[in-house]
């Protein structure tokens, strides 16, 4: 994968920071990520998830079509275009929201539908030439009203595949499916994200009451986050990102980052208003993070991390929408690259997938 080294041009505020900073410091003048559009062609889909597999592996789930009635769209990045998966006839995932790639033949979707207020899984597995059905979890014959499948999923490099759901009796159970085999682990945490270590056995699972390590061979906490997650990013198991808001009595929450180095959690404020986003993270393995925080007229946004300060950032303009966002973010393993996925509204009833990779430095 190319690593992308161009300067973007940054919005006035953006420029100020980095101008002020470059004047404290003049022999480390800080440069805004470049990014370079890579839309798949004609694709009338709002991505929702993406999963780097390698450098000629990605896989992105969404909607396609503005009918009000979306049909599953996955496409498969080959590091240089997107093509769509075709689906074996009569599978459907009405709301897909999830992707996790194991090999580019091992590739899972997950989402979910309502039936009389449950939520019931709507999930598959794709082999390389057909998609069929992943048997669903233990205690889902039939689930009981409020537990259901959360939908995150993520995979290990050991071929493991990671998804948690909420129980309505409290908690929040682990959920690993390996070799065909679900195996369950109960936890007391209302987790609601994960997130696995590039190309590791590790994994983690986030939520304000508690962040929880998957070590490759254990499960073990390492305290609370201090915010409310929305995102998270893991450079490994002492290097743990995540994005979310800081609750505030009577007041808007704030947008906040909290950072793990092995032995405790620090938060620090972002740039921007409550509400923009900030459900997805991820960085360069060098200390640089990007995250999608919400849209513009004709440009996603973002935030940026240099490795001392945040500031925020647009990606490539395409002029014929009326509002473009990116809504995850993945890095490409091996590589600085990240890469983003999105939508772009031309009208209520069009618009086309979008996708962006970033040289974060």
């Amino acid at each position: 994968m190319t690593r992308f080294r161009g300067i973007l041009r940054a919005s006035a505020a953006a420029l100020a920071v980095t101008a002020a900073l470059a004047a404290a410091a003049p022999a480390q003048a800080l440069l805004a990520p470049s990014f370079r559009a890579v839309d798949p062609p004609g694709d009338p889909t709002t991505l929702w998830n993406v999963d780097v597999l390698d450098a000629n592996n990605a896989f992105a789930v969404g909607w396609r079509g503005y009918d009000g009635s979306p049909d599953t769209s996955v496409l498969r990045w080959d590091g240089s275009t997107w093509t769509r998966l075709p689906l074996t006839a009569g599978y459907d995932v009405p709301s897909p929201c999830c992707v996790a790639a194991v090999a580019p033949d091992k590739v899972y979707v997950t989402g979910s539908r309502s039936i009389a207020d449950v939520s019931w899984p709507r999930s598959a597995y794709w082999n390389g030439s057909v998609w069929s059905e992943i048997p669903p979890p233990p205690g889902w014959t039939p689930p009981l009203p409020g537990d259901e499948w959360n939908g995150p999923i993520a995979a290990t490099k050991d071929g493991s595949l990671w998804s948690i759901r909420f129980k309505s009796s409290g908690g929040t159970d682990i959920l690993r499916l390996r070799q065909g085999v679900w195996t369950v682990y109960p936890r007391t945490e209302n987790l609601g994200l994960l997130r696995a270590v590039d190309g590791g056995d590790q994994i983690v699972f986030a939520a304000e009451n508690g962040v929880v390590l998957w070590d490759g061979t254990a499960l073990r906490s390492l305290g609370r986050p201090g915010l409310s997650p929305r995102g998270v990013y893991v450079e490994g198991p002492g290097r743990i990102w995540v994005s979310g808001y800081q609750p505030r009595p009577n007041r808007p929450a704030t947008p906040a980052i909290s950072r793990y180095d092995g032995t405790r959690w620090t938060v620090s404020a972002l740039p921007g208003d409550p509400g923009n986003g900030y459900a997805s993270i991820s960085g360069d393995g060098e200390g640089h993070l990007v995250i999608p925080s919400g849209g513009g007229t004709t440009a996603p946004a973002y935030l940026y991390f240099d490795g001392t300060s945040w500031s925020k950032v647009s990606g490539p303009s395409r002029p014929s929408a009326g509002y473009v966002g990116s809504y995850a973010v993945d890095r490409v393993p091996g590589t600085s690259t990240i890469l983003s996925v999105g939508g772009a509204n031309v009208t209520n009833l069009t618009g086309f997938a979008i996708s962006e990779l970033i040289g974060p430095r």
